[in-house]
C-alpha cells in the first residue's frame, strides 16, 4: 500500500498479519478510516465494544429507516424487491467528515465542518428525479445530502 506525505514524497506502509487458532475460531477487529489523519481515524472508531453490539445498533439503524414505508401486499417477493431498492436508495452517500468534523478537500486541504455533515459517494447523475425527493420525504433533516458543496465554495 502506497502512501503521500503532505510534501507530495511517497511512503509505502505494509502490514502482515498471523492469526493462530487458539480456542475459538471468531476474529473480531475494529477499523475506522480518516481523510485526514490516524488520530481521526481513531476517533472516528464508535463506542461499540463487540461485534453482537454493532450487530444490534445496525439492525435497529436499517429497521427505522426501512419502516419509514409500510408496504401492504400479499406477495413477498413484491415486498423484497421494493425494500430492496428502498435499501439501495439509503447506501449513499456516506460521512466523509470525521467524527470532529474535518475532511481532506480535493486540492488537499483540511477543512473543518461546523453545522453540517460532509457527504461522498454521490451520484447526482439523474437521481435528482426520484432519488433526492424520495430522500428528502424519509430524511428531511438531512435535505439535500449534498450540502457538503458549502465546504467546497472556498475552492470552487
Amino acid at each position: 500500500m502506497a502512501d503521500y506525505t503532505r510534501e507530495g514524497t511517497k511512503q509505502n506502509k505494509a502490514a502482515q498479519f498471523f492469526f493462530y487458532k487458539n480456542t475459538s475460531n471468531i476474529l473480531e477487529a475494529q477499523v475506522a478510516i480518516s481523510s485526514v489523519s490516524e488520530e481521526n481515524a481513531l476517533q472516528n472508531l464508535d463506542k461499540i465494544t463487540s461485534f453482537d453490539e454493532a450487530r444490534e445498533k445496525a439492525t435497529q439503524l436499517w429497521a427505522k429507516n426501512l419502516n419509514k414505508i409500510q408496504v401492504e401486499t400479499p406477495t413477498d417477493s413484491l415486498k423484497n424487491i421494493f425494500y430492496t431498492a428502498l435499501y439501495h436508495t439509503q447506501i449513499a452517500p456516506v460521512t466523509f467528515s470525521d467524527a470532529n468534523g474535518e475532511c481532506r478537500l480535493q486540492n488537499d486541504s483540511i477543512v473543518k465542518s461546523k453545522d453540517f455533515t460532509v457527504y461522498s459517494t454521490l451520484s447526482l447523475w439523474d437521481t435528482f428525479r426520484a432519488e433526492q425527493p424520495l430522500l428528502t420525504l424519509l430524511a428531511p433533516e438531512n435535505d439535500c445530502r449534498c450540502g457538503h458543496c458549502t465546504a467546497m465554495k472556498p475552492i470552487v
